[in-house]
């Protein structure tokens, strides 16, 4: 294991890719959320080549090992997953509120009108 707040191009980066190359995983979860997860993956592709299932999982770890729960249905079928996450962990997004609410503003402006 190794936390996701890591120096993704520095001193932290080289150590995690070391313990990669030394350890020689098959499975490799890498749970930074999107989209760091994905830009680094993304980034150290080529170098992991050794590693056979290489997957971003996002806050999905979180839900599988009981740490949060997911969303109700009626939110997860609006698309508000996000918004149950930051219900559960305030304090961990709370960063995101403004970001996210922008967001909202945004489709809401510009969102698919349905066509009659």
């Amino acid at each position: 294991t190794f936390w996701g707040y890591f120096d993704r191009t520095g001193e932290e980066d080289r150590t995690l890719m070391h313990v990669l190359h030394a350890t020689r995983p098959d499975i490799l979860l890498v749970c930074m959320g999107y989209p760091l997860q994905e830009e680094w993956i993304a980034a150290h592709l080529d170098a992991l080549s050794h590693i056979r299932v290489l997957v971003g999982l996002g806050g999905s770890l979180d839900v599988w090992a009981g740490e949060c729960r997911r969303a109700p249905r009626a939110l997860s079928a609006l698309g508000l997953e996000w918004a149950w996450r930051i219900l559960c962990q305030p304090r961990r997004r709370l960063e995101q509120i403004p970001a996210l609410a922008r967001f909202a503003v945004f489709a809401a402006k510009n969102g698919r009108k349905k066509e009659m």
